[in-house]
């Protein structure tokens, strides 16, 4: 077993290391297969943690190859979730939170015939208004719109993004609701302080001109997805790996200001907000927010299981209550992230 776990803990390193040629292989779609939610044990002491609440979170499994890699994630008006894969495939999720839960897998219209590099989406974000979708791929730094039904209408280069490193390219981009979009590097370059990242005025994919600014990351944490919650903060999802057999994951949020992205500065959080405690711990990648009718933010996090035997595709639910964190005092430093378990 020794031999096996070794080999199993440098799969899972290859498939997070930035510039990796180890790349999983764009995946068949099965449509039909069947996909199970089995709901994760929390704590019930464990679950609050400063304005963040743990209401949820499902580990999903299927028979079928084409589950796994899950590293972008929407919310979208009709009270589903749209799932994107390092491996070209996505994950449509009805319901997502109840029991009438159920999930079916698709595909970007011609996605079968791309190769890894220009199938490897580690983003998404939409317009609500519109249902257009956006998605933006590491591999070749590349944005392309889709139609509410996943049929692409164009897919760009930006002049901003083409110097950025394959497999560290856009792992973070977002619509903004004033109509801007940001994309932000998961790695910080040799010699420099700062993540790159690049603000458009409009969309990319119609001719939108992007501006660099650089993005700072709490030390030792990358930024793996990004989002903005109806009250208008932009919430970027952090990941930092201790690498073990198996390696562990510590994920955090920050939150900024949209108001304080300008062109040529350095983006600073206003907070960072530790997970709660009674949250499994895995490679959580993907990040989405929708409302309740009352206001709360609900936010949803999806783990990207690398294809490993070590790790899992869970789906978790969080409630995003800042309004909580005046109310009672958290256990813990929420300027010190803490590790997910």
């Amino acid at each position: 077993m020794r031999p096996l776990r070794a080999f199993l803990a440098v799969a899972v390193a290859l498939g997070l290391a930035p510039g990796t040629v180890w790349r999983s292989e764009v995946r068949p779609i099965d449509p039909g297969a069947a996909i199970v939610f089995t709901p994760v044990d929390i704590a019930p002491d464990a679950r609050r943690q400063g304005p963040l609440l743990l209401t949820g979170a499902w580990a999903m499994a299927s028979r079928s190859r084409s589950l796994g890699g899950y590293s972008a994630l929407i919310a979208r008006g009709d009270n589903s979730l749209l799932a994107a894969s390092d491996a070209g495939g996505l994950l449509a999720i009805d319901r997502p939170g109840t029991r009438a839960m159920e999930a079916r897998f698709l595909a970007i219209t011609g996605t079968a015939e791309r190769d890894k590099r220009d199938a490897d989406a580690e983003a998404l974000t939409h317009d609500p208004a519109s249902g257009r979708i956006w998605a933006a791929y590491e591999g070749s730094n590349a944005i392309e719109a889709l139609t509410p039904d996943l049929a692409p209408i164009r897919r760009v280069q930006p002049a901003a993004m083409a110097k950025w490193r394959s497999n560290s390219g856009p792992e973070s981009f977002a619509r903004l609701a004033d109509g801007r979009f940001v994309a932000i590097a998961e790695v910080v370059r040799r010699g420099e302080t700062y993540n790159r990242g690049v603000v458009f005025p409009g969309d990319p994919t119609t001719g939108a001109k992007g501006a660099k600014f650089r993005f700072a990351a709490p030390e030792g944490f990358r930024p793996v997805d990004m989002t903005q919650v109806p009250s208008g903060e932009v919430l970027v999802l952090l990941r930092r790996v201790e690498w073990g057999l198996p390696p562990r994951f510590v994920s955090a949020i920050v939150r900024l200001d949209p108001a304080s992205l300008e062109p040529g500065t350095v983006w600073r959080p206003e907070e960072v907000l530790s997970l709660p405690r009674g949250m499994p711990n895995d490679n959580f990648e993907g990040i989405a927010a929708a409302e309740l009718a009352d206001g709360t933010a609900i936010l949803w996090l999806v783990s990207d299981d690398n294809f490993s035997a070590f790790q899992r595709s869970l789906l978790v639910r969080l409630l995003y209550s800042p309004a909580a964190q005046t109310r009672e005092k958290a256990p813990g430093s929420p300027e010190r992230p803490s590790r997910s378990r």
